[in-house]
């Protein structure tokens, strides 16, 4: 399964994006379109935290855009779904290194002294941040803590 593949997984796959996900190119023409409001309530239960609080929050969506869109089966605009898929990035990367959804899902909720005492999930909003937790991640992977 190809990365992209993987994240689309996290969003909901087929079901939820009423597309198939092969490609970079592919996810990328998903953010053009704009996903699915309802990939922000997927990867939110995945990452263990709730739609319509910290994941509106984490993704600079106000809660009540989120859910006037959920009613309607609206569409997030494209750089909304850019963030929601910087957060399914993570998310997977997170399970990866970690082997456990668990286990990520703490990792991401908890504050990390590599990155500051931020928690990872509220650097998501840049991709600085992101690059960041990224990081982290690549050495954890890598055993290199200093």
């Amino acid at each position: 399964m190809t990365q992209a593949a993987a994240i689309a997984k996290l969003l909901g796959g087929p079901k939820v994006l009423h597309r198939s996900v092969k490609s970079t190119y592919d996810l990328i023409d998903a953010i053009h379109e704009g996903l699915p409001v309802e990939s922000v309530e997927v990867v939110s239960k995945r990452v263990g935290i709730s739609a319509y609080g910290e994941a509106s929050k984490v993704l600079h969506i106000p809660a009540r855009t989120l859910a006037r869109r959920q009613a309607s089966g609206g569409r997030l605009a494209p750089i909304e779904s850019e963030r929601v898929v910087r957060l399914a990035r993570i998310a997977r990367r997170a399970e990866e290194v970690l082997e456990d959804v668990e286990k990520s899902r703490i990792w991401l909720r908890e504050p990390n002294r590599a990155l500051g005492r931020e928690r990872p999930l509220d650097l998501l909003d840049t991709d600085l941040g992101m690059s960041l937790v990224e990081d982290v991640l690549d050495r954890i992977e890598h055993s290199v803590y200093a």
